[in-house]
């Protein structure tokens, strides 16, 4: 069976042509590496972002109390968002909006989820208390982190800008000359 009959059989392409480039992108070779330093580099960026904003939010709270609170919230959604943001940009190559409203609700959906998502890992490293186990974890962790981070920024994806590579681009800007 060729390619394309395998792929139509499969229901890959929806009856299209062939499509080397989508067969790559949805296999699980080029998906799981993918997902997994996404989840990792988003992982490494929250502790550095811990480390750092959690003297901020203390100072925060100390001179302004409920005020600097709210304060140190918000920063830490558009930290997320303009982080997940970034990632998406450079691991899936997809642009995301990056107006800072759209970055704080992408930032707050974002930290909800992982929050949620990784109490089941927060009480099964408490109550063992191994690393081998937590080793473990953490690695199938930095794979659904990575998962929900691009479910989470694919929402806000925008249309991609015109860059010189792109050959409907030359040909759009062609035909614009005269």
């Amino acid at each position: 069976m060729d390619n394309w009959a395998e792929n139509k059989a499969l229901g890959r392409g929806k009856g299209l042509e062939n499509n080397d480039e989508n067969l790559k992108a949805s296999s699980l070779g080029y998906l799981l590496p993918r997902y997994f330093g996404h989840g990792l580099s988003f992982s490494l960026f929250e502790l550095a972002l811990g480390l750092f904003l959690v003297p901020l939010f203390l100072i925060l709270i100390v001179a302004t109390f409920f005020v600097g609170f709210v304060i140190g919230l918000l920063v830490l959604f558009l930290v997320f968002g303009a982080a997940n943001s970034y990632l998406m940009e450079k691991i899936w190559s997809i642009p995301v909006e990056d107006r800072w409203e759209v970055l704080m609700v992408h930032g707050l959906v974002l930290w909800i989820a992982l929050t949620v998502l990784n109490i089941p890992f927060v009480i099964i490293i408490s109550i063992s208390k191994n690393f081998p186990i937590a080793l473990i974890l953490f690695a199938v962790y930095c794979l659904v982190d990575g998962y929900i981070c691009k479910f989470v920024g694919a929402h806000w994806e925008t249309e991609r800008p015109l860059n010189k590579t792109d050959k409907d681009s030359e040909r759009f800007l062609e035909v614009g000359k005269i």
